[in-house]
């Protein structure tokens, strides 16, 4: 069984303490890293590492550049207010998002790969917060914003940007701001299932031409993604996909990723491999996930994250 484990950059310049990361990291049978660093540390660990895959942790649709919102305001996406995440973001103050409509977005998320994609050792691209902003949070997280949803609501719910009504209206000949249309409302959710789903494709298709691997992290289940996120992932073309599986978030036990692995390798035919949170996770517990993992059709597990590995979680991977 495949362990990966999700990673960010932390070393700099320090060579030596990267060296000691990688060789606990197989120790603990650690086979894939999904590294989130600037090109030069990539580069860095290419140079010392051989043996454990090499896959770029790419952070998406979330941007939080202020050189981009700055020069490219409309690029961002609008809640059912008609109000900017940039001036109104959901949540937290880092929640601005990309819309997945706006026509130079695409050529933008190209063009940030494109280096990357050229570098002969990487083995993949992984895509994250590749999806609208949660129109609902998981019920586990919403004590921590004092909130208590039981369904969508306007400013949580994107995008109704230009592009985005635009488009919808060209595609259905319904226009979602009218509200004597009763029939566009399962339609708009498809759109917005689309739209995420056509952007993960042809930025698919990008990295395949440099014959790399594409993946994605997911929500869960496919339909917790499509509910609270916007995710269709069952439709797109990867060829490794993540989901989430944190049951914490869920108030679900650990047995409960076991039915999750069900749906989504039914779902999809890509490789799953049941994404778990280790603060979450005594020693006892990611045994008993191990356990889970190995017996189903999940092709691995992801760990999250390498800065989260306890002792007592690497004597468990080290014997399982």
């Amino acid at each position: 069984m495949n362990k990966s484990v999700w990673m960010s950059s932390k070393f700099g310049k320090d060579i030596d303490a990267l060296r000691l990361c990688l060789d606990d990291l197989r120790e603990c049978g650690i086979s894939r890293i999904l590294y989130n660093a600037p090109i030069e540390d990539i580069e860095t660990i290419m140079r010392f590492n051989e043996d454990i895959e090499i896959h770029i942790w790419n952070i998406t649709l979330l941007n939080n550049d202020e050189s981009i919102i700055t020069s490219n305001p409309d690029w961002f996406i609008k809640n059912k207010n008609g109000q900017s995440c940039i001036t109104h973001p959901a949540y937290v103050n880092y929640y601005k998002w990309l819309c997945p409509n706006h026509p130079e977005v695409l050529d933008f998320l190209t063009s940030s790969i494109q280096d990357l994609c050229k570098i002969s050792k990487l083995r993949g691209i992984h895509l994250d917060y590749i999806r609208l902003p949660d129109v609902i949070l998981p019920k586990g997280i919403q004590p921590q914003y004092n909130l208590e949803q039981t369904s969508e609501e306007p400013q949580y719910d994107y995008c109704y940007c230009e592009h985005c009504r635009k488009k919808f209206q060209e595609r259905t000949g319904h226009d979602i701001w009218d509200k004597e249309d009763k029939y566009n409302i399962a339609d708009w959710k498809q759109f917005r299932y689309d739209s995420v789903t056509e952007l993960v494709n042809q930025l698919s298709d990008y990295v395949r031409f440099f014959n790399k691997e594409i993946s994605a992290a997911v929500f869960p289940t496919p339909a917790i993604a499509k509910e609270l996120v916007r995710q269709e992932w069952a439709k797109w073309r990867l060829d490794e996909v993540y989901p989430m599986m944190y049951h914490n978030h869920y108030l679900e036990p650990v047995s409960w990723i076991g039915e999750a692995i069900k749906q989504g390798t039914k779902a999809t035919k890509a490789n799953l491999h049941a994404g778990v949170f280790l603060p979450a996770l005594s020693g006892k517990e990611l045994k008993q996930i191990l356990k889970i993992c190995n017996d189903s059709e999940a092709a691995g597990i992801a760990l999250f994250d390498a800065g989260a590995i306890t002792e007592e979680h690497k004597k468990v991977l080290k014997n399982c």
